[in-house]
C-alpha cells in the first residue's frame, strides 16, 4: 500500500511559461531627468521571459513517531505547542504559507492544495485531502479555502501521516491556476455582480500606505473611481470585486491576489491594472498574472528617498544581516532562523508619496495604448522654480 512505501510516490506537472509583454513604469517628477524642470520617470519595463522548471506533488508516509513528525512543527518561540496528531486521511501542511497573509494564501495555499488533491486522485487515493493551517490563522484566510468546500485542521503540534507536498513556486501557481481551480467559482463570482463598480481603487492604511491619499483619492474619483479598502469586505465580496471589475488601481500588496481567480476564464473582459509601488518594493507577480489573464498592466513608481537609494543600491549585498523566523518568511518552516540582506525587507511596509501626474500618465496609457511617452511641450525661456 501506498502508506508502507519508504519512497516518496511523485506526479509532475507541466508548466509553460508565459511571455509577459513589455510595459510602462512611470516614476514621480525628478530633476535626475532634467534640472531646470523637474519631469516624470517614463521607465520602460522589458518583455520578461521565464526559463522552463520541473514541478511535482508527491506523497510521502510518515510513520508516528515524534521524530518524524519534528520536522513539521512550527517554531516553539512563535506559538504554543499543540499535542501531536495523527491524521488518517491525505494532508497537506499550509502553515508555512502565513497565518495573515490572504495572497499567500491564494497563491501558495490555494494552488498547492489543488495541485496536490489532483495529486493524490492520480496516485488512486480517496478525494479527501485536508488542509492543515495554523490554530491561530486569521480568517479571511481560513475562508479562502472553505469557501471551496476544503477541508482544515488547525493546530500547532506535529502532524503525521499521509503528508502531500509540492514544489510550487509562483510561476507555477499561476501557469496552473486555470487548469487546477475549480469551475465552481465562476458560478460563485456570477451572482450579485452587476452591483460591483467597474473602476475601483484599492487603498490601504497602516503598513505600505501612500502619506498623500487624500490627493490621490480625490484625483481617481475625479476619474470615476470607488475606493475601497479590501480589509473590510468579507472574503468572498473582495473575490467578486475583483472578478468583475474592469479597471484596478491598487498599491502592491494581498488585496490584488484575488485577480487569480479570473484565470479560469481569461480573456472573459478587459482588465486593465495600474500597479502602485513604494520606490523600495517593486516585485513583478501581478504583472505576471494580469499578462496570464489577458490584460493590461501599468506601474506607478512613489517618489525615491535618499533612504531607498542607500539601502537597494549603495549598499547592494553588503547590506545588513537580520535574523527572521518562518513567521516571517513563509518559505520556510519549521524550527529554522533565515538570514535576509536588509535591502530586502527594509522598505517592504515602508509609507511612501505618489505623484499625482504618474497618476494620471498612467490612466492615459490605458486609455490609448502608448508605446512610447507622451511628447514634453517645453517653453523658452525656461522658467527656474
Amino acid at each position: 500500500m501506498i502508506q508502507n512505501q519508504s519512497s516518496a510516490c511523485i506526479v509532475p506537472f507541466q508548466v509553460t511559461p508565459p511571455i509577459v509583454p513589455p510595459a510602462w513604469m512611470i516614476g514621480a517628477k525628478t530633476r535626475l531627468m532634467d534640472c531646470w524642470q523637474p519631469q516624470l520617470e517614463w521607465i520602460r519595463m522589458p518583455e520578461l521571459q521565464f526559463r522552463q522548471n520541473e514541478y511535482w506533488a508527491k506523497l510521502n508516509a510518515i510513520e508516528p513517531p515524534s521524530n518524524s513528525a519534528r520536522a513539521f512543527t512550527l517554531p516553539r518561540l512563535i506559538r504554543p505547542q499543540h499535542e501531536a496528531l495523527q491524521l488518517h486521511q491525505p494532508f497537506i501542511d499550509l502553515r508555512s504559507h502565513g497565518p495573515h497573509n490572504i495572497a499567500h494564501a491564494i497563491v501558495g495555499g490555494l494552488i498547492g492544495f489543488l495541485g496536490c488533491q489532483h495529486a493524490a486522485s492520480q496516485l488512486g487515493l480517496a478525494d479527501d485531502l485536508v488542509a492543515v493551517i495554523a490554530a491561530n490563522v486569521a480568517s479571511y484566510v481560513k475562508d479562502v479555502y472553505t469557501l471551496l468546500g476544503i477541508s482544515v485542521v488547525q493546530t500547532d503540534g506535529p502532524v503525521s501521516g499521509m503528508r502531500m507536498q509540492c514544489n510550487f513556486d509562483d510561476l507555477a501557481s499561476v501557469g496552473l491556476a486555470q487548469s487546477l481551480l475549480p469551475r465552481k467559482i465562476a458560478a460563485m463570482m456570477e451572482e450579485k455582480g452587476k452591483s460591483v463598480p467597474g473602476r475601483i481603487y484599492l487603498a490601504r492604511h497602516g503598513s505600505r500606505s501612500i502619506s498623500n491619499s487624500a490627493e490621490i483619492e480625490t484625483l481617481l474619483r475625479s476619474e470615476g473611481f470607488v475606493t475601497i479598502y479590501p480589509e473590510r469586505l468579507p472574503v468572498l465580496e473582495q473575490f467578486r470585486l475583483l472578478w468583475h471589475a474592469e479597471t484596478v488601481i491598487g498599491v502592491h500588496g494581498a488585496g490584488l491576489a484575488p485577480l487569480l481567480l479570473r484565470s479560469i476564464l481569461p480573456n472573459r473582459r478587459p482588465l486593465q491594472l495600474i500597479e502602485i509601488f513604494g520606490p523600495g518594493y517593486v516585485v513583478s507577480l501581478y504583472r505576471h498574472i494580469v499578462a496570464a489573464i489577458g490584460g493590461q498592466w501599468v506601474g506607478v513608481r512613489g517618489q525615491i528617498s535618499p533612504e531607498v537609494i542607500q539601502d537597494l543600491d549603495v549598499n547592494q549585498g553588503s547590506g545588513i544581516w537580520r535574523r527572521v523566523c518562518s513567521k516571517f518568511h513563509g518559505r520556510l518552516p519549521g524550527r529554522f532562523l533565515v538570514k535576509e540582506r536588509a535591502w530586502q525587507r527594509t522598505h517592504q511596509s515602508s509609507s511612501f508619496t505618489v505623484d499625482p501626474e504618474s497618476v494620471v500618465a498612467s490612466l492615459a496609457v490605458l486609455k490609448s495604448g502608448l508605446s512610447e511617452p507622451t511628447p514634453r511641450v517645453i517653453q523658452f525661456p525656461l522658467s527656474v522654480t
